[in-house]
């Protein structure tokens, strides 16, 4: 089943997000999860991290470059659960560093934006 970006509204999106957030929330327990989100610093990748961070979840929100991802920033300074890291999905080295810094984290959501 697809969808039309055209045809999404802000509030549809956002209401979507929630609803993808509940089951992947019901999918792990209730325990807080751990999540990883590429692409955090706009767009649905920034709803994403708004949603998870706002149930309690812990957001691994990453960016191509975080300095310049002001909203993501700012966001995480309001709130402890959400770590802002630097992530080029096309830059083996970099996939390599935040692999290794987060060995020891089950990530129990990767949402791959």
């Amino acid at each position: 089943m697809g969808f039309s970006s055209a045809f999404v509204t802000r509030r549809g999106l956002t209401g979507m997000l929630a609803a993808i957030g509940f089951m992947a929330a019901a999918a792990h327990g209730a325990h807080a999860a751990t999540v990883l989100v590429t692409g955090a610093n706009r767009g649905m990748g920034l709803e994403f991290v708004k949603q998870y961070a706002a149930k309690g979840d812990t957001v691994i929100a990453t960016a191509r470059t975080p300095a310049k991802a002001d909203e993501l920033n700012e966001l995480a300074k309001g709130n402890g659960n959400i770590i802002v890291d630097e992530l080029d999905v096309t830059d083996l080295a970099q996939i390599d560093a935040l692999a290794a810094k987060y060995k020891d984290t089950a990530i129990d959501v990767l949402i791959n934006n």
